[in-house]
């Protein structure tokens, strides 16, 4: 399904065992940007949930759309694929790297 995307829109899917290490690190990397999630729409289906949210920021970019597809088992997370439009999210990325330059 992910590789059938439109172009412009990213796909990054989290499916092994560092999939927490790597959430973690990239909400790290986007918390200076963030200035709440406003959830859209929730839809689940067996052991699968889409959660459609506006990712709101301090940034030109504004609210940037995006959707998590979750596989849950046991309560647990096992993969997350996020899916954004990396046009519209180029704003937050230019931000937060001269917000880490201007800190050197």
């Amino acid at each position: 399904m992910l590789s059938r995307l439109p172009t412009g829109v990213c796909a990054t899917a989290l499916p092994d065992v560092n999939a927490r290490t790597n959430s973690i690190t990239a909400l790290d990397r986007l918390l200076p940007a963030l200035i709440r999630n406003d959830i859209r729409e929730i839809v689940t289906e067996g052991n699968r949930v889409c959660v459609v949210y506006d990712f709101m920021t301090n940034t030109d970019a504004g609210a940037v759309r995006c959707v998590e597809l979750l596989t849950v088992d046991d309560s647990k997370i096992l993969k997350i694929e996020l899916i954004l439009d990396r046009v519209t999210f180029a704003p937050v990325n230019k931000a937060l790297s001269e917000r880490a330059a201007q800190r050197r």
